[in-house]
């Protein structure tokens, strides 16, 4: 009969493992995109701001454009190339701080950088970014305050202590209120992923079991349709058969030999309902196949 054992659910399982969303390729095609978007806008950015940089900032942007190309072509793991990329935004966004304040490039990096730790990872990573820039922002603003800290581009906008707490609020708001909603969307995105391999498992599994069903009823369609031949057969041959005697040493041989019996017996009762006579055939070439028959 058909095998439910290990090997026969092999299949189904294969299915579903193939099937199965798997979110840690997902992860390697998602930075891999990001980090070639990046390389494109990296050209564009530095090509805008060559002219007006320092020197400084020449040599900032093309080391940090060179490391996100070999990141991006070399062969590195899934961690090394989601670092390396938030490690260059916040480089980016803390010299554009460093340099003109807490303006619309600095504060826009770092809520990149942000934004970014929590869709790249699942260990609150958004979070320590989140800390480390309100870190920075109020460390560069304490030093400027106090006057031991001077921004580097000379023709910076003048920033009071009220600008730093303004862009500083507002940073925190924007930040806090995108975590939580890209939080709240992983959270429902892994149960829509998680309902749907369920109800895959739960497909698969029925077909196999459906194919078990259909099987196991062919078989056993199969099995009556011999046992008719066979019938059949015996029928068929008996009924040319004149001699009492004749008759029923071929019906015990045949029915024997077409199904697979060990031994058969044929016995006639007389009136009083005592044997009269009987026939046996037996194939002592076999092992004992004992089929009950009920009087």
């Amino acid at each position: 009969m058909f095998s439910t054992g290990p090997a026969s659910q092999k299949p189904a399982q294969d299915s579903v493992a193939s099937a199965a969303f798997n979110y840690k390729g997902w992860r390697e095609k998602f930075i891999l995109v990001i980090l070639r978007i990046s390389c494109v806008a990296g050209i564009a950015l530095i090509a805008s701001s060559y002219s007006t940089a320092t020197l400084n900032d020449r040599i900032l942007f093309i080391g940090l454009y060179l490391i996100l190309l070999a990141v991006s072509i070399l062969p590195a793991t899934y961690n090394i190339r989601a670092y390396t990329l938030l490690m260059m935004i916040f480089a980016v966004g803390v010299n554009a701080i460093l340099a003109v304040g807490p303006w619309v490039d600095g504060s826009l990096f770092l809520l990149i950088f942000v934004v970014l730790s929590a869709l790249l990872f699942d260990n609150r990573m958004e979070l320590l970014a989140l800390i480390a820039s309100i870190a920075i922002l109020t460390s560069i603003a304490v030093l400027q305050q106090l006057g031991s800290f001077e921004f580097t581009n000379k023709s910076a906008p003048i920033t009071t202590i009220a600008d730093w707490a303004i862009y500083g609020a507002d940073f925190l708001g924007v930040s806090i209120t995108l975590i939580v909603a890209i939080r709240l969307f992983k959270n429902e995105f892994a149960k829509v992923i998680q309902q749907t391999q369920s109800t895959l498992t739960t497909l698969i599994s029925e077909r196999a079991q459906l194919e078990l069903r259909v099987q196991e009823r062919t078989e056993e369609i199969e099995a009556r349709a011999i046992q008719l031949r066979s019938s059949t057969t015996v029928a068929r041959t008996v009924a040319e058969i004149q001699s009492i005697g004749e008759l029923m040493e071929a019906a015990t041989k045949l029915t024997s030999e077409q199904f697979s019996y060990y031994h058969v017996g044929l016995y006639l009762l007389d009136e009083g309902k005592e044997t009269h006579s009987c026939n046996l055939h037996h194939r002592p070439s076999e092992k004992p196949h004992w089929t009950g028959i009920p009087h």
